[in-house]
């Protein structure tokens, strides 16, 4: 009676670093199991990272506990399958990802790539393969990363907003490729056409009078600390219309306030009470070279859209 082989028991790695990617983490687990089946492995266990980046390994888990079980002796597996080098990492040294390769191989843990063509024979054209593939991942992120980085600049001088939360007495905007407004978008809203773009206009007008009010205390020569001081007896009204309770400027920094002044060019941001959970900011008018006043935060805060306000 013929006897069948063992399978060689086996871990899978996942790996995806958005939603949008072809890639997906279920298209690797097919890919990956039709090789397992193919080739005689027996998948035990899955480690996952989604919606992770492949730069560094600092934020993925589940390579960190992969390479955690392999070095501690408490994998129960001899074989990592992965879908292809890129998923296993895009580090901008290809020294890092061998590095971690070996990691496993010195543990008696071969790692398998399954969609690439040079095969698990440790030939030299596999090896020079391998490495090749190692570098070409790195230099796709790289690329990418430019790519995005000029693509977004070019929209922040036609005058798009580039994210983060729009500052006090301001409101986004959705703008469609025709130029025309669609709709405001509300906190937590995102465009969903790659087409669209979004743009900042001023609030209502009772946010905007405080900002008017700010400049023209500032040009009167009114101390920062002063106009913070006025801010929270007033009891500044939150923008947000599923919310209504006061928001007020932080008040950690007032008691280490210098007697001059609290800080030109200092930005104050304004939280909500307890019962919420965002922030915004008002920009003072002064030049950017003085020290944010929030908290120990030493940073510029200048941002010369308020002035349309």
């Amino acid at each position: 009676m013929r006897t069948l082989p063992v399978p060689i028991p086996a871990a899978q790695y996942l790996r995806m670093s958005t939603d949008m990617q072809e890639c997906s983490i279920e298209s690797q687990a097919v890919v990956i199991q039709r090789y397992a089946e193919a080739n005689g492995f027996k998948i035990l266990k899955t480690y996952e990272d989604a919606g992770k980046s492949g730069l560094t390994i600092s934020q993925r888990k589940g390579l960190q506990s992969l390479l955690s079980d392999v070095l501690q002796h408490k994998a129960v597996f001899r074989a990592v399958l992965v879908y292809d080098v890129s998923r296993w990492g895009r580090f901008q040294d290809a020294d890092e990802a061998a590095h971690y390769e070996f990691l496993c191989k010195s543990s008696g843990v071969k790692v398998y790539y399954c969609a690439e063509q040079f095969g698990p024979e440790e030939t030299l054209p596999a090896r020079i393969m391998k490495a090749l593939k190692r570098t070409m991942a790195a230099e796709f992120s790289r690329e990418l990363s430019q790519r995005v980085f000029i693509g977004k600049q070019r929209r922040a001088l036609k005058g798009f907003h580039q994210g983060s939360n729009p500052g006090y007495a301001l409101r986004r905007v959705l703008v469609g490729a025709d130029g025309h407004v669609k709709q405001v978008l509300q906190s937590g809203e995102l465009k969903s056409i790659s087409s669209d773009h979004v743009e900042l206009v001023p609030g209502p007008e009772r946010e905007r009078k405080w900002v008017r009010w700010i400049y023209e205390q500032r040009i009167r020569g009114v101390a920062a600390c002063d106009i913070i001081k006025e801010l929270v007896s007033t009891r500044t009204r939150r923008r947000e219309k599923h919310t209504h309770g006061p928001f007020t400027p932080s008040l950690s920094h007032l008691e280490r306030c210098p007697t001059q002044d609290c800080a030109e060019g200092s930005e104050v941001s304004l939280h909500k009470m307890p019962q919420s959970g965002h922030s915004q900011s008002i920009f003072w008018p002064e030049s950017c070279q003085a020290r944010r006043c929030v908290g120990d935060s030493q940073r510029c805060a200048y941002d010369d859209r308020l002035l349309v306000l």
